[in-house]
Order: C-alpha cells, then structure tokens, then sequence
C-alpha cells in the first residue's frame, strides 16, 4: 500500500499530449527541398500535416495503459497546369522522430522529476513502433500513392501504466517527414 502522500499525489490529474510537426522534404532531382502549402505548376512533391495524440487524463493507479490516436494526412504528385498529364510521386516514406526524449523508448516532460513513458505506433496493437527505421522501429512506406489524392494514415499511441508521475500537464513534440 502506498503512503498517504504518494496517495495523495495519484489522485491529481495528469494531462498528457504529443504535438507532431510535418515537414515534407523531396530527393526526386538529388536535392533536398522543403515544401509546405501547395505545390505551384511544374513542381514534384508532397504535402503532409498532422493532427495531435492527445491522451487526456492519465491515471498512475491503473493498471491498463492509456492509448489515443492522431493523423497524419498527406498527398503526393506532380502539378503541370491545367489539362495537363500529372505524374505521380513513388516510393514515399513517413518517418518520426524521438522526440525530446532522444530515443524510440520516448518520454514526455513534464513538473515531475520523472519523464512520462509512452511510444507511437504504426498498429492498433502496438507491435510496430513508427521510428526512422532504425533501433527496431519502422516507417510507414506507400509504394504507389494515387496522385494528389489524400491519404490519411493513423498514430497509435500508448502511455505505459503504472508510472508515478507528479500531477501536470506532460508534452512532447514530435516531428512527422515524409521523403520521395
């Protein structure tokens, strides 16, 4: 049984989001590029942007891990002007980043000396965690995408239970690239 100031403390509510930032970058010519908004007449390449996983209220007294969900939406392709042929981008990779933590075992900050544990997956059963490809994780890969037609793919996020945190809002940041 916990003391009465751990008891204390566990009651208090603990909020916890993952911001994610979208950047695209294009190799389709050799060289890197940033592109954000629309794409003008001639160019190749992608948009992307994100929504948050946003967790909510975290309960350190339960045993059960708490899990949300965010997007990422992207679209890839080629616009020549009106009436003209598109050509689409192939072989696209989303990779995410460690986030403040420096590593795939990821971890918000927050009041408390101790981080908040939680990790992103690419599925619902939380097998696959979404990296770089790298330290065991993968990234989502899309082979073939139908030109300028949106995609939307899900983040599954899990926080690990059991953690003794202090009460407080907990955050990390989160970077979302997509390379062609």
């Amino acid at each position: 049984m916990r003391s009465g100031e751990a008891m204390k403390r566990a009651r208090g509510r603990r909020i916890a989001v993952v911001v994610l930032t979208a950047v695209a970058y294009g190799s389709a010519d050799g060289s890197a590029q940033q592109l954000r908004g629309r794409l003008r007449s001639g160019e190749k390449g992608c948009t992307i942007s994100a929504t948050s996983v946003s967790f909510g209220t975290y309960d350190a007294l339960s045993f059960a891990p708490t899990d949300s969900q965010g997007t990422i939406s992207y679209a890839c392709g080629t616009d020549v002007g009106r009436g003209q042929v598109r050509t689409p981008v192939k072989n696209i990779q989303i990779e995410l980043s460690t986030g403040s933590a420096g590593t795939y075992d990821r971890a918000m900050s927050g009041p408390s000396s101790l981080p908040l544990r939680y990790n992103v997956y690419l599925d619902a059963t939380h097998q696959t965690v979404w990296g770089d490809g790298s330290a065991g994780t993968d990234v989502l890969r899309h082979a073939d995408p139908q030109n300028n037609e949106t995609f939307t793919a899900q983040i599954y996020g899990r926080i690990m239970p059991m953690q003794d945190v202090d009460p407080g809002t907990y955050m990390d940041t989160l970077i979302a690239t997509i390379q062609w």
